[in-house]
């Protein structure tokens, strides 16, 4: 019968004498099953534990490895930090005023306040203007109607926050939060595609705005 050797590692915590022959044969049944799951669980242990050491040195290297590598970014970085920002641009949005001129015409003639029984009311129309370091000027864009804005907002972003804004008497802030982070990066997306230059020349349409952001989810 081969000898059962028992784990001879540094990192043995339990260990008894290694048993002869003769005496792993006189063992009783319970006592060499237990001996046996000793031996089996202490080879198991110092197992993971030389694996466990291993890896500690593979991430000491890595360790070292990516503070030297650091310091190349870092190097290389100063030489090319001036293209951060070459698509980089900031977006501003106005809320103008759109007053029908049937409502003008009441102001000089005092004729009739109502279309079609409805109030005349004063509506609010959406600009904007896309300012880069690259652009000779800032490049104006049209959003939509303030109705339709809120409408189109609420398609992307969901009714919760189409009613949010539907409940502001002027709801200029909050389109700003849901309307230009993703409008900002339509932007971005055109100048990496199509460049700067042609970016600049070309009328920049919301709806194709709105069919990037469907499509990007």
């Amino acid at each position: 019968m081969k000898k059962r050797n028992l784990p001879t590692g540094q990192n043995r915590k339990r260990w008894i004498d290694r048993l002869s022959d003769l005496d792993y044969k006189n063992l009783s049944n319970e006592e060499r099953s237990n001996y046996l799951r000793f031996q089996r669980y202490s080879q198991q242990r110092e197992t993971k534990i030389k694996s466990l050491n291993e890896l500690k040195e593979k991430i000491k290297n890595l360790k070292s490895e990516i503070t030297e590598l650091d310091h190349k970014e870092e190097s290389n970085f100063n030489k090319i930090q001036q293209l951060h920002n070459q698509f980089g641009c900031r977006i501003e949005i106005s809320r103008q005023k759109r007053t029908p001129s049937s409502l003008l015409r009441v102001r000089e003639h005092g004729s009739r306040k109502t279309n079609r029984g409805q109030p005349l009311k004063v509506k609010y129309n959406y600009h904007g203007k896309i300012k880069s370091v690259n652009f000779s000027k800032p490049k104006s864009c049209y959003f939509q109607t303030e109705v339709n804005l809120l409408k189109t907002i609420g398609e992307l972003k969901g009714s919760e926050v189409y009613k949010k804004l539907s409940d502001m008497d002027n709801p200029i802030d909050g389109i700003r939060k849901y309307l230009l982070p993703d409008y900002k990066n339509y932007i971005i997306y055109l100048l990496r595609k199509n460049g700067v230059k042609r970016v600049e020349k070309q009328t920049i349409q919301f709806s194709e705005f709105v069919d990037w952001f469907k499509n990007s989810k």
